[in-house]
């Protein structure tokens, strides 16, 4: 039976669980292991250049990372079919990281719900078995800091914030997109380009009917991030996400939903709270604009013109799949209009 075949005969929306197999790691790539009950193995490959070796006094800690990651990154697989019951091989997860990923699909995924008409409330508890984890310890890490480059202005006012303040950083970013990869050049930072194969599996699924729609993909880049703060040497990973981003979109069945959930403060304590308990103990997360307004962003980025010419928020530039604008603004998308009406007050 081909491939095709195979993943014709499942439909995860009736899989009785969703399993998470092995995460490994060895020559610059990490490989993370799902599956639907005992159906095609979901592989998502994860690369980190030129570091094929882990440092040995850090490789107990990048193990935690890697095993955070894949828990976390599982969700891109999971949602397909939104199965009852949730199988972690392996060892056992402890209370704490069982109740901080239960809070991560749950209000990761409140936006997915309310789209396919779905209560995740009674779908979603990572089983749990372990004893409370051992505090984590310091590691040895440069002071230095990781900053996503996602392409729009946000991520630029923290670069140019950080150079002013004469803090060593790194434009980081995940994914292969050449819009993102100009915006890190302009910043004049060394740069660090991660890359993230979603496993081919996954879109066949949605071809054929799976359920789909939104995912916190920054709690995966975050994820991410933690591991190559590890691997590099990095003590630090400043995001960009401003105080807007903590607010409710709408409410669903008495439940709060944000489209930006995994851009909160809720999200950005949780996850600051686990790395340095399980993790590293003085490996920072935090965002650097969380008390700005929307329109304080606007204004510092308005003040700077290096980027005008290189920047974008436009969704549809960042699609995975699907068609994207001729140029690097479609000038139809809600985000289109935003960005123009927030720079309005600023800029001639």
């Amino acid at each position: 039976m081909t491939a095709s075949a195979s993943i014709q005969s499942v439909d995860p929306r009736q899989g009785r669980a969703f399993r998470f197999g092995r995460c490994t790691y060895a020559n610059a790539e990490a490989q993370l292991v799902y599956a639907f009950d005992d159906g095609t193995e979901l592989i998502e490959r994860i690369g980190f250049p030129g570091a094929s070796v882990v440092p040995a006094e850090r490789e107990a800690a990048f193990m935690a990372a890697l095993h955070l990651l894949h828990l976390i990154a599982g969700v891109s697989y999971f949602k397909a079919g939104v199965p009852h019951e949730i199988v972690v091989e392996g060892e056992p997860l402890d209370a704490a990281t069982a109740e901080f990923l239960d809070q991560v699909y749950v209000h990761g995924l409140a936006e997915f719900a309310y789209q396919n008409k779905l209560d995740l409330r009674g779908r979603i508890r990572f089983p749990h078995g372990k004893p409370a984890h051992a505090p984590a310890a310091a590691l040895n890490l440069q002071r230095r800091t990781l900053v996503p480059i996602g392409g729009g202005k946000d991520s630029l006012v923290s670069v140019e914030m950080l150079k002013r303040l004469g803090e060593p950083a790194t434009a980081v970013w995940v994914g292969e997109s050449a819009l993102i990869a100009a915006c890190a050049q302009r910043t004049g930072l060394p740069m660090l380009n991660l890359t993230r194969r979603l496993a081919p599996e996954l879109f066949e699924y949605n071809r054929l009917g799976a359920y789909n729609g939104h995912i916190p993909v920054t709690a995966i880049n975050s994820a991410i991030l933690v591991c190559a703060a590890i691997l590099y040497g990095y003590d630090a990973i400043a995001f960009s996400n401003e105080r807007s981003a903590s607010e409710a979109t709408l409410e669903y069945d008495g439940q709060p939903v944000n489209h930006q959930w995994s851009k909160s403060l809720d999200f950005e304590r949780a996850l600051r709270e686990h790395t340095t308990s399980h993790i590293a103990a003085n490996l920072d997360y935090f965002s650097l604009l969380r008390p700005w307004s929307e329109l304080a962003v606007a204004r510092a980025f308005a003040r700077e013109s290096r980027y005008d010419d290189v920047f974008s928020s436009c969704n549809r530039n960042f699609r995975i799949r699907g068609e994207r604008p001729a140029d690097r603004w479609c000038g139809q998308c809600p985000k289109c209009h935003f960005v123009f009406l927030a720079l309005a007050p600023f800029v001639a």
